[in-house]
């Protein structure tokens, strides 16, 4: 997976780990975030690095290692939750909006 993906899903993440979840699905998301977290903090300090972002296309190409056996969180769309259209593209890599059939 890129590391320009996982940056562009870290605001729309971030808008729901401040949502009221199922625990299941609150306990995913927590392990979610735990995985990409590291990647974020790359990010970012090599960003510092280079104040004036010469570097961020660079970076957001970069292939991160941990991610090819990467599961997606599954999330009911009937969940009253707001996301933009835009959060839902970008969180599409990481989220799967389908409803939960399980028990």
């Amino acid at each position: 997976m890129k590391l320009g993906t996982i940056v562009n899903a870290a605001q729309p993440l971030q808008k729901l780990i401040f949502q009221d979840l199922p625990l299941k699905t609150a306990y995913g998301l927590a392990q979610l975030i735990g995985r990409i977290n590291p990647a974020l903090a790359f990010y970012g300090m090599e960003m510092a690095k280079a104040p004036d972002g010469a570097r961020a296309e660079e970076l957001s190409e970069m292939e991160m290692a941990g991610f090819e056996d990467f599961f997606r969180l599954q999330i009911d769309p009937e969940l009253p939750l707001v996301l933009s259209a835009a959060d839902i593209k970008c969180l599409e890599p990481f989220i799967r909006f389908e409803k939960d059939d399980g028990p």
